[in-house]
C-alpha cells in the first residue's frame, strides 16, 4: 500500500526522440530526388496510357510496285498485204495501301508486362534508397550521441565521432547535398 503522504507513481515523461519523424521524411524524400526515382510512376503510367491509346492508330504499310509488261505484236494493214511487227513495252505503278487497327491493344497493351516489371524495379530501388538513408540517418545520430557522451579526447569520442561523419558524408551523398546544406542552417 501507499503511505497518504506519496503520490502514485507516474511514468516518467517520454523523451522527444531524437530523430524528428519530419527529418526523416525530409531526408528520404531528398534521398529520392537525388537518386531520380521520384515518389510516384507517372512517367510509366503515361506510357501504359500511350501504348493503349496506340489502338486508335492503324499500322500502315505502303507498298509500290513497278510492273513491266514485254509483249510482240503483228498486224495487218487492209490497204497492203504486207505484215507489220513491233514490238511494244509498257510500264504499270501499283501503290498498295494498307491500314491495321489493333483494337485488341485497346484493353491490353502487348508492353503492360514489361512496364509493370519495371514499375516494381523502381518500387524495390525507392524501398532501398529509403531504407539507406534512414539506415545512415540514424548512424549519424548513434554516433553524434556517443560522441557528446564519450569523455573528451577519449579513442571512443574519436571513433564515435568518425561514426558520425561516416554518416553524414554517406546521407550527403544520397540526398545530393541536401543534408549537409540542412545542417549548415
Amino acid at each position: 500500500t501507499s503511505s497518504p503522504t506519496s503520490s502514485p507513481s507516474r511514468p516518467a515523461p517520454a523523451e522527444p526522440p531524437l530523430v524528428a519523424p519530419t527529418l526523416a521524411r525530409e531526408c528520404v524524400a531528398a534521398a529520392l530526388h537525388a537518386s531520380g526515382l521520384g515518389e510516384d510512376d507517372a512517367r510509366i503510367d503515361a506510357l501504359v496510357s500511350r501504348a493503349r491509346m496506340s489502338a486508335l492508330l492503324p499500322e500502315t504499310r505502303l507498298r509500290a510496285m513497278r510492273l513491266w509488261d514485254d509483249a510482240a505484236h503483228a498486224t495487218t494493214l487492209a490497204t497492203t498485204n504486207d505484215t507489220n511487227y513491233y514490238d511494244a513495252i509498257g510500264a504499270n505503278l501499283v501503290l498498295e495501301l494498307r491500314l491495321t487497327w489493333r483494337l485488341d491493344r485497346w484493353l491490353y497493351a502487348g508492353d503492360e508486362p514489361t512496364l509493370e516489371r519495371v514499375r516494381l524495379e523502381r518500387q524495390e530501388a525507392r524501398t532501398h534508397v529509403a531504407t539507406r538513408a534512414l539506415e545512415s540517418l540514424f548512424a549519424w545520430q548513434r554516433g553524434t550521441v556517443a560522441a557528446a557522451a564519450a569523455a573528451p579526447g577519449s579513442p571512443e569520442r574519436l571513433e564515435a565521432r568518425l561514426r558520425a561523419d561516416e554518416a553524414e558524408a554517406t546521407l550527403d551523398v544520397l540526398t545530393g547535398g541536401w543534408f549537409s546544406t540542412r545542417q549548415e542552417r
